[in-house]
């Protein structure tokens, strides 16, 4: 048999293996989903394809690591059931979102720190992915080298812009601002931004704000349509920073994104089936802790920065070339192995319990995406979410003066989603019923 023909084998089973893991946890999880833009899906397909990674390739000596990855995906699986939401007593909760005027000064606050960070970008490669860099190496090196300030800036505007926006419009009818928001936005995700999948996954970000309206106003205000028409409106961006990254590759568009698919398991790949573990040999647990949570230890200065991530020193040690900054993904597989072996099962779970904590706290607008989104992370990569953190805590002087503004004006920070919506958007609400699974999203 030739290799082609063995390729496409392989690739059929790793498509099969990975659809019917995406229709386990689906299934599994149904009650739990709140919608067809639900990012947990994106999720259970990342997990999938990755569990179907290893039990594809794995050869006789990994049968051990196949046992370990499927007890691992069937954790994850059980923690999302671990917490369940209180039902209110007249059936909705009462979830808060920013005022009016605090919308606005938030909104301009994030605004401005794109703004800053474009000015960066165009101080340092020129005009974005317009500029000749390969999109792969400015989203990782642009900010290396004690320009991590712009980085954070990036970060926190990207948590908090686009809610703000959609709650500017939704909640407040300001059409100005959301035709002027949504071009910085096009501008920011068409120029500025070196992923690769440009903002096709926004249809994600305002499924989890269609769900937020939803169980605080008793009615659908973001329609499926409405998602999917801006995630199609994303594949231009998508496509654009595609075809860049794929010609300083010198490949074509459709080998960039099968090599980006593949990529999603290449962590659990290197680190299982290529013995990528073998890096770690010797290394102690306080060792490994502390190369974990190296991105915000070393962030608030309580250690030296490592040389290189965990997920990047097993690169190091199959290829020998040190890229600080870049590594896969560490899928909950990987990151629970490194720490705790076979243990690792139990931190699967434990990241399963995670999200379900997460989703089903009752929380205001900003709390609520922004925990959702660095839950959700965490799966791919714990290094995000840690990234998350020290952004806020860097934007953090923003939001004291936003919360002193509203005091010295004897106005309230944050406000009932009903009553706001109900005043400025001029329109009676329906009576209130439950529009959710107990188990299901702020409660």
């Amino acid at each position: 048999m030739t290799l082609l023909p063995d390729l496409v084998v392989i690739g059929l089973w790793l498509a099969l293996l990975s659809a019917v893991g995406f229709a386990i946890s689906v299934v599994a999880s149904r009650r739990l989903l709140w919608n067809p833009a639900d990012p947990l899906l994106l999720v259970f397909l990342n997990v999938a394809i990755n569990v179907a990674i290893v039990v594809v390739l794995a050869d006789a000596r990994h049968t051990d690591t196949i046992g370990f990855v499927v007890a691992g995906f069937v954790a994850l699986l059980a923690g999302l059931h671990t917490f369940r939401g209180r039902v209110p007593r007249n059936g909705i909760p009462e979830l808060r979102g920013p005022g009016r005027t605090a919308t606005l000064l938030l909104l301009g606050t994030a605004a401005a720190f794109y703004l800053v960070y474009d000015a960066f970008i165009v101080r340092q490669l020129g005009f974005g992915v317009f500029a000749g860099e390969s999109p792969d190496r400015a989203k990782v090196t642009v900010t290396q080298g004690g320009f991590g300030l712009f980085r954070h800036l990036y970060v926190a505007a990207n948590l908090f812009y686009l809610p703000l926006l959609v709650h500017s419009f939704v909640v407040y009818r300001r059409k100005a601002v959301l035709v002027f928001g949504v071009l910085l936005f096009l501008v920011q995700n068409v120029v500025f931004n070196f992923s690769k999948a440009g903002f096709v996954f926004v249809i994600f970000d305002l499924g989890l704000l269609a769900y937020f309206y939803q169980a605080a106003l008793g009615r659908r205000v973001l329609s499926f349509r409405m998602a999917a028409a801006a995630a199609f409106v994303g594949l231009g961006p998508a496509l654009l920073v595609m075809g860049l990254a794929a010609g300083f590759a010198g490949v074509s568009v459709l080998q960039m994104i099968v090599t980006r698919l593949a990529a999603t398991g290449s962590g659990t790949y290197m680190y299982f089936l290529l013995d990528g573990s073998e890096a770690f040999r010797g290394i102690d647990f306080p060792s490994r802790f502390s190369l974990f949570f190296d991105a915000l230890l070393s962030s608030l200065r309580l250690k030296p920065w490592a040389p290189l991530s965990f997920s990047g020193m097993v690169s190091t040690h199959l290829t020998g070339v040190e890229l600080p900054g870049f590594g896969a993904n560490p899928y909950p597989f990987v990151a629970g192995h490194f720490l705790f072996g076979w243990g690792g099962i139990l931190y699967c779970f434990a990241v399963g319990a995670f999200i379900s904590y997460v989703r089903t706290r009752r929380t205001n607008l900003l709390t609520f995406y922004v925990a959702n989104q660095g839950a959700l992370v965490f799966v791919a990569d714990p290094g995000i979410t840690q990234a998350y953190i020290i952004a806020l805590i860097v934007i953090s002087p923003a939001v004291v003066m936003v919360h002193l503004i509203a005091w010295t004006q004897r106005r309230r920070l944050l406000v009932p989603v009903q009553t706001a919506y109900a005043r400025w958007a001029h329109r009676r609400l329906p009576p209130l019923v439950a529009t959710a699974e107990p188990t299901a999203g702020p409660s």
